[in-house]
């Protein structure tokens, strides 16, 4: 069937035209910066206050193109899609077209569209704080695909979470007349439905009465959010030639999001047992499905999750009979590994008890006597620790018959032998298991990469150690799943393994051979500058020799006027140093918490304002898997940036400025099974970006005496070192922001050697290059070597990306105290100097 509509795929012309129908009076055309109209298409809107009850004060709207490589769950068909959002208000809007047709001829309209509507009250929600902002969360629906009549919609009941299902309405209508008003009541329109989150279809059907009618797509959203989006994809309109034959089908007697597992042709009992436990848990509605069809027929959500399958087998088959299936292969080193993987994602705390009233009766064991409310607390521990490398479900009934299944993990009974339970799982290696005391020192050393279960001094219980704090032992109550504090006395005993990453398929080293050519306005040469604590020898020697694109200053704000005749085109960048970053991020007016951190330094700022180029915001306050802070800081640096503009700051701020290693990268996100954790900073780098300011990240490397050093080695995965070190934000972070639409320009605001732990894999953030161990006094020339390599590594960046790197600081000049390891005063940057010097000389011909 011939689809008679214009395409939405059709680039847009660059036409700002569109239609308006102010109420109670004619409509009108006009010309709005803020509207694309597509090709064939008519923008239309109602505007103005509208006398009847029901109906807010209607605002206008804009709209654009969404494209599928930048944000591909907004686009359905093809590869773009279009928005019609609301950033100030109510919206009444649309599009319309007319289309020649035979009279008397039945014609079919549909299209698909979903809504994103959310507002930035985090106190209107109580419970939902966490959806504010996030572009994948709508209030009301939450982070679930939702599509309801707005006739079912459960009444308004003054709550604002579940009000605002109202919000959105999206029709699709067609006039057989082919009459242009979407306000006439000749337009006969689909009943209203509700939708957020993902495309859902609409449709409509009439028949001609004159050789011209009009179709409609409208979307109504009422409440005045923050974020009020509407988006169309998959537009037709074909031929009938009769009413379609009623379909009867049997539906569920509710809606539910099928999960089927399916087990490949070789897989044996012990495999299929350990899926039938993993399908057996309530949150998971799976079926042990008899074949393929079994597995992908049903609702329209449906994720199967293949076992024992060749991808390249399986894959193909399903993508061309079965699209709308979700389809993930799940492998394991044992039958009892793989039945956790097919648990569902863990959506609660991983701490559990064995009282709990939900298992406290399971009597559990390969000889099933004793209850795990009396006897479990191994067994729970174990759950809780599965629980959080794995990501998924774990309770103690399943991993119970999980380890029956296996039949290798309990002896005498019911009682658990902790290095045969490691080995049916990957992710835990080298099991530990002794009845010592060891030193909270100790203690804190193993967990940095081991899971630990401490038995009680009496032999007769056991608890998870979360982590220590100077005397303090934070355990997770095995009893109850409460968090309680021990001491070192409590305890004699422990087991333990260390976790180990997946593995992961190798990334392709980010340096590309040969570079491209330099885009305008692209520099060649030196990227780095410092932070300066202090005055140090040297200073200003090589500030004037090296004409460095930024140097930041940490107090003595006053100096940046000397750094200005030293370097006129150098950027000044200024810290105020504010440990107490909780009391900005989470307070409950960002507006006043941005005021008040400006205020602290607001006159040395005016004072020196002519030459201060950049205001960092709070530093280092992003940790790994802390996703409060993650998406804490888009408001707060929304907030800051606006401090800066009320006031009226020359300077632009540069944000984040997160420590290196955060948050965590995508890939790892994925392969535990928890939510993505870059995405969270998408919010506040685009407010970063309309505020002309910078995204911050520090980007330190790991060194050894030894010759060892991340910057020319890889990771067990194949990944180089740098791409979790030193160039995080370039590598990993920038793609994230740019399928965001965000451009930003990047500021890596501190930088440098620090010693490499050979033991735990991990970076010393307070050992730099002087320290012994890292390189020490006398190896200026070495750590000359390698800043000269990472210079190369990050002009090569930019020369692929448009030159958005601006600068590199290192960490630091004039360093006292617990710093004075990093110190670059003196020999050190005299060499650097010359070096930095002998590059630009070379660039410049």
């Amino acid at each position: 069937m011939t689809n008679l509509l214009p395409s939405l795929e059709t680039p847009w012309a660059g036409s700002h035209e569109v239609l308006v129908y102010p109420v109670g009076r004619a409509p009108y055309r006009r010309q709005k910066q803020q509207i694309q109209k597509p090709e064939g298409w008519d923008v239309w809107y109602v505007h103005g206050p509208d006398s009847r009850d029901d109906h807010p004060n209607w605002t206008e709207p804009e709209t654009s193109f969404m494209h599928r490589h930048l944000n591909p769950e907004r686009v359905d068909h093809g590869q773009q899609s279009y928005r019609i959002f609301g950033p100030a208000g109510p919206i009444w809007a649309g599009l319309k077209t007319q289309v020649e047709v035979i009279p008397g001829q039945r014609y079919s309209l549909q299209a698909l569209a979903h809504g994103w509507c959310n507002h930035n009250d985090r106190d209107a929600v109580p419970g939902h704080e966490d959806c504010c902002g996030d572009p994948l969360c709508s209030w009301g629906a939450g982070r679930a695909e939702y599509a309801a009549y707005v006739e079912d919609l459960p009444p308004l009941n003054g709550d604002p979470w579940s009000d605002a299902l109202h919000t959105a309405a999206f029709t699709v209508g067609i006039d057989p007349t082919g009459g242009g008003d979407p306000t006439s009541g000749r337009v006969i329109w689909s009943s209203a439905l509700a939708i957020y989150n993902a495309f859902h279809p609409l449709s409509v059907f009439a028949i001609a009465d004159n050789p011209t009618i009009t179709v409609f797509l409208q979307q109504k959203m009422i409440w005045a959010f923050r974020n009020l989006d509407g988006y169309w994809d998959g537009v037709s309109l074909v031929e009938v030639d009769q009413p379609e034959e009623p379909i009867t089908w049997h539906p569920p007697a509710f809606d539910y999001e099928k999960t089927a597992v399916l087990f490949g042709p070789q897989a044996g009992p012990e495999l299929r047992a350990a899926g039938a436990i993993a399908c057996s848990h309530p949150r998971l509605k799976g079926t042990d499905a008899q074949s393929v069809e079994d597995a992908a027929t049903g609702p329209d959500v449906c994720s199967v999750k293949a076992v024992s399958w060749a991808e390249a087998e399986l894959r193909p088959y399903i993508e061309e009979n079965y699209p709308h299936v979700t389809l993930s292969f799940i492998d394991g080193e044992s039958a009892a590994e793989i039945g956790v993987k097919l648990l569902p994602p863990l959506t609660e705390d991983v701490a559990i008890g064995m009282t709990d009233p939900r298992w406290a009766d399971h009597r559990f064991g390969e000889d099933p006597v004793s209850r795990t409310g009396a006897y479990g607390c191994l067994l729970d521990a174990c759950a809780v620790i599965l629980r959080d490398v794995y990501g998924t479900d774990v309770t103690p009934p399943i991993l119970d018959q999980l380890l029956v299944n296996a039949r290798v993990a309990y002896f005498r009974g019911n009682l658990i032998d902790w290095p045969k339970l490691c080995s049916l799982f990957s992710s835990l290696q080298d099991p530990i298991k002794h009845n010592r005391r060891l030193s909270e020192f100790e203690l804190t050393a193993l967990l940095k990469d081991h899971v630990v279960i401490l038995r009680r001094d009496d032999g007769k219980h056991f608890v998870v150690l979360e982590r220590v704090e100077g005397e303090d032992l934070h355990v997770i109550e095995t009893w109850d799943g409460t968090r309680q504090v021990w001491t070192i006395d409590d305890y004699l005993g422990v087991r333990a393994a260390r976790v180990v990453e997946p593995t992961l398929q190798p990334l392709p080293d980010p340096e590309p051979s040969p570079p491209p050519p330099l885009e305008p306005g692209v520099s060649p040469g030196v990227l780095f500058g410092a932070q300066q604590q202090r005055y140090g020898e040297g200073r200003d020697e090589f500030i004037s020799r090296v004409k460095p694109p930024a140097w930041m200053l940490l107090q003595g704000y006053e100096e940046a006027r000397r750094i200005k005749e030293l370097s006129p085109d150098t950027k000044v960048i200024i810290r105020y140093v504010d440990n107490d970053w909780g009391s900005y991020l989470f307070a409950d007016d960002p507006d006043a918490a941005a005021d008040r951190f400006l205020n602290k330094f607001r006159g040395s700022l005016e004072r020196n304002a002519p030459w201060i180029d950049f205001v960092t915001g709070l530093n280092e306050y992003i940790a790994i898997d802390d996703y409060a802070a993650l998406r804490a800081s888009g408001i707060w640096l929304e907030a800051l940036c606006a401090a800066l503009d009320r006031i009226g700051y020359p300077a632009r701020p540069i944000g984040f400025n997160t420590g290196v290693g955060n948050p965590e990268h995508d890939h790892l996100c994925d392969a535990r099974g928890v939510e993505r954790q870059i995405k969270l900073m998408v919010r506040g780098a685009r407010a970063l970006m309309w505020a002309g300011g910078g995204f911050g990240h520090h980007a330190y490397h790991g060194s050894r005496a030894d010759g060892f050093c991340t910057l020319t080695t890889n990771d067990s995965d194949g990944r180089p070192n740098r791409f979790h070190y030193s160039m995080r934000s370039l590598l990993s972070i920038d793609k994230v922001l740019l399928e965001h639409d965000v451009e930003i320009d990047h500021y890596l605001t501190e930088l440098g050697a620090i010693y490499y732990d050979p033991v735990h894999g991990m970076c010393n953030a307070g050992a730099g290059w002087r320290w012994p161990a890292t390189m020490g006094e006398g190896a200026a020339d070495r750590y000359v070597d390698e800043l000269l390599l990472l210079n190369r590594y990050l002009v090569d960046w930019n020369a692929h990306n448009g030159g958005r790197l601006k600068a590199a600081l290192l960490f630091l000049f004039g360093g006292n105290n617990d710093w004075k390891y990093f110190d670059l005063e003196g020999e050190c940057s005299r060499k650097l100097a010359d070096a930095f010097v002998r590059i630009q000389e070379e660039a410049s011909g």
